[in-house]
């Protein structure tokens, strides 16, 4: 799966639809702005008159408001969007699941979702039932994979397996990975805002509503201006629906594309193109059993693993034909073929723990890694080696990462020190900081943590981002500002302490789009030169090799480049502080930089499994979904 590519074509469409749309709001201004004049002129005409004038300054204004408006209510709504998946999925009534239920449906979905998660390097998003909607469904919603949600319906909860399940979920994820969460957001604002201008006419229609004021017309013509209002409330309603149609056709076109590549891209990460072919036959078995009841369900039909109404064909159908999708994957399979079988209902298997590695194992020695091999690692999803992972994560551990509380302790627990005294002087500023309690409990998970490869901690800080989404944001500022100051304690910044800090700062905070960042990117270069080079000239020298890359890689870099003996210093300090700035950063730089540090792991054409972690922990920081590295197969980082 070529994640940078899939992404380009994301983005493109983006740009594409983003010019439609404007243009389908231009034509619809000024028909709005023609209409207007023309009402404008009728009411204005002397009382047994026919106005039939055109006034051009009103015509400008009119259509220059019109299309501030359906702009200003685009950006409305997409401003709501920001507040995340989990947002959506509560505004259509989802319940947040959060793995720590008895009821087993739902731990069989935790489950799932964050093997799913695990196995393509991605922050796990939060859980959601529609507990109303008896069909099978699901979607995903976000901007990005850490504000993203995954909802799925009571329905669906239901009536599939665990491997039908699987496949539905996995196609939410390819949406995920191929940016059309984004997509399908700004779809959703682009096409609000034609939908405002046709409900702005329908109450001028009913009579000029407004702000709960009643719009007044002149008592001497008050008949001919209510109809004139009337009229114009008409031809706006008529242009905002043709508005929205077009839209819808815009929308329609991109999704069904959209799905089909989903389709693909789930059998890709299961190897079992049966589960989410059976999930798709029992919705053919019956033409309601994907109906979706909410409100607002035409906004979201778009975003929805299958149709959610009860016929919807040709150019505003928003998916492919299901039975197109069924013979895509089963050949063999003929419309009218029965169902596969109700599954039984049980709890959720759960994957069968392996041996953890041996205690004390030395770093393995891996060939040089080039940057396109880097790169081709961004997006790969490995379901079997995160569900090994996924198992050998002691239970306690995992229970605690999935409330909020226990998911700061675990963050804290990441950074605590192995040996004794810089260890205590860490939890003696815990102590004074949140109690004894409180720092009891960090030192409980650090004891868990200690039992585990990088790997592993790594998957355990993935399995933590949805409670950590939920902190309150005060409790959220607090936690990094605690963060800082564990790292910073003892004066050195290790680079497993300056990722680990950089890694948590981009779960909690991740910040709006922002320009490259050099500073940033030199010192991260510089961190993994450090970690995984012996000699001070080979440190130097792989650094330097690592900045021609990026620079090569059209990363704009300061015209006179600082020496490395300057960069090192600080370069732990500025590598935690740079996290959001450079996971913010537009996708070709991070590509780019993630190339740079991949020429640096191996400038001495060996990769040691410290080097491959940290790697890896750098994609994390980056927002670059980068799957498990096999916890047998490294060591741990220094």
């Amino acid at each position: 799966m070529d994640f940078f590519g899939r992404q380009e074509v994301a983005r493109k469409r983006s740009g594409w639809l983003l010019g439609a749309f404007a243009v389908a709001t231009g034509v619809v201004a000024l028909a709005i702005g023609l209409v207007l004049a023309v009402g404008f002129s009728a009411m204005s005409a002397p009382e047994g008159q026919l106005g039939t004038g055109f006034e051009p300054g009103v015509f400008t204004v009119a259509a220059m408001v019109a299309a501030a408006f359906i702009g200003l209510a685009a950006l409305w709504r997409l401003r709501e969007l920001r507040s995340g998946g989990g947002a959506v999925a509560l505004a259509l009534g989802g319940e947040r699941v959060t793995g720590l239920e008895r009821e087993p449906l739902r731990r069989r979905l935790h489950n799932v979702v964050e093997e799913m998660a695990i196995a393509a390097g991605l922050p796990v998003p939060e859980v959601y039932v529609l507990e109303n909607e008896p069909g099978i469904n699901a979607f995903a919603a976000g901007l990005q994979p850490n504000d993203a949600a995954i909802a799925v319906t009571r329905g669906a909860l239901e009536r599939l397996s665990r491997a039908e399940l699987q496949g539905v979920v996995a196609h939410e994820f390819s949406h995920i990975l191929n940016g059309d969460m984004r997509l399908n957001a700004r779809l959703m604002g682009y096409l609000f805002g034609l939908v405002a201008v046709s409900t702005v006419g329908r109450m001028m229609l009913r009579g000029g509503t407004f702000g709960g004021q009643r719009v007044r017309v002149s008592s001497r013509r008050g008949g001919g201006g209510a109809a004139a209002l009337m009229a114009i409330g008409l031809a706006i309603l008529v242009l905002g629906s043709v508005g929205v149609l077009a839209g819808r056709l815009l929308q329609a076109a991109v999704s069904r594309q959209r799905e089909q590549l989903a389709d693909a891209a789930a059998v890709q990460f299961t190897r079992n193109p049966a589960g989410l072919a059976n999930a798709l036959k029992r919705i053919a078995a019956s033409p309601l059993s994907s109906a979706v009841r909410a409100v607002r369900r035409e906004e979201i039909g778009h975003m929805l693993f299958a149709t959610g109404r009860r016929s919807l064909t040709g150019l505003l159908a928003t998916h492919p034909p299901l039975e197109q999708r069924i013979q895509a994957l089963d050949p063999q399979w003929r419309p009218g073929d029965p169902a596969p079988p109700e599954p039984v209902p049980a709890p959720a298997a759960e994957p069968a723990p392996e041996a953890a590695p041996e205690a004390g194992k030395p770093a393995s020695v891996l060939p040089g890694m080039d940057p396109v091999t880097a790169a081709m690692l961004v997006g790969v999803v490995d379901l079997a080696m995160a569900q090994r992972v996924l198992a050998m994560v002691p239970d306690d551990l995992h229970q605690l990462v999935l409330e909020p509380d226990g998911a700061a302790a675990v963050c804290l627990a990441l950074l605590l020190a192995p040996g004794e005294p810089a260890r205590d002087s860490q939890l003696a500023l815990l102590e004074a900081r949140l109690g004894s309690q409180a720092a009891d409990r960090v030192a409980r998970a650090a004891g868990h943590l200690a039992q585990l490869s990088p790997t592993l901690q790594l998957a355990v800080l993935d399995l933590a981002s949805p409670a950590l989404h939920n902190l309150p944001t005060a409790r959220q500022g607090d936690l990094l500002h605690l963060v800082q100051r564990l790292t910073e304690l003892d004066g050195v910044v290790t680079p497993r302490e300056a990722a680990v800090a950089a890694a948590i700062q981009v779960r909690l905070r991740p910040e709006e789009p922002a320009p490259p960042d050099a500073e940033g990117a030199l010192a991260l270069l510089a961190l993994l030169a450090r970690a995984g080079h012996e000699t001070e000239p080979e440190v130097r020298s792989a650094w330097q090799q690592g900045v021609a890359h990026l620079g090569e890689a059209g990363f704009p870099l300061p015209e006179s480049t600082p020496d490395f003996s300057a960069v090192d210093p600080t370069a732990g300090e500025r590598t935690a502080g740079h996290a959001a700035r450079l996971a913010a950063m537009a996708e070709p730089y991070r590509k780019a930089l993630l190339e740079a540090l991949a020429v640096v792991a191996s400038h001495d054409e060996v990769l040691r499994g410290a080097e491959l972690e940290l790697l890896r922990t750098a994609a994390m920081t980056l927002g670059l979904p980068m799957p498990p590295l096999d916890p047998q197969s490294t060591g741990s980082m220094r």
